[in-house]
């Protein structure tokens, strides 16, 4: 049973260490904190809204690794955890509330397999502005 327990320590220790390299790799992609948007007459500018949503990503991802890190080893991977079901909830707390012409369950789909699948993409360099 100790040994069981020293196994998942070791193994949400190990994922812990994988996530804080992406998360890294992602930040170095991104601009460096979120600047607010400027108020716009027209439509805001798709360049200032992706760099406005790039900063808001690295935000929130300095936020998870700095609230992880706080905690000792042994709880870093369960707050991990902890955060991806407040995101998952959030996206879709935010995508219930857009247009239904918007398709917003499918972009909300869309945005959480492009996350889970940068797990595989170290550099960073492929994401989406949906």
């Amino acid at each position: 049973m100790c040994g069981e327990l020293d196994e998942d320590a070791e193994t949400g220790g190990e994922l812990f260490r994988r996530f804080l390299l992406a998360a890294h790799g992602a930040l170095h992609h991104r601009q460096a904190h979120r600047r607010p948007l400027e108020p716009y007459d027209g439509p805001i500018p798709a360049g200032e809204l992706h760099a406005y949503m790039d900063g808001l990503f690295a935000d929130l991802l300095h936020a998870c690794i700095a609230d992880a890190e706080r905690t000792d080893e042994t709880n870093r991977y369960r707050v991990l955890s902890a955060q991806a079901a407040v995101f998952a909830r959030m996206a879709g707390f935010l995508a219930g509330h857009l247009s239904p012409d918007q398709d917003p369950l499918h972009m909300a789909l869309d945005a959480l397999l492009d996350g889970y699948a940068a797990k595989d993409r170290l550099d960073g360099s492929h994401h989406h502005h949906d």
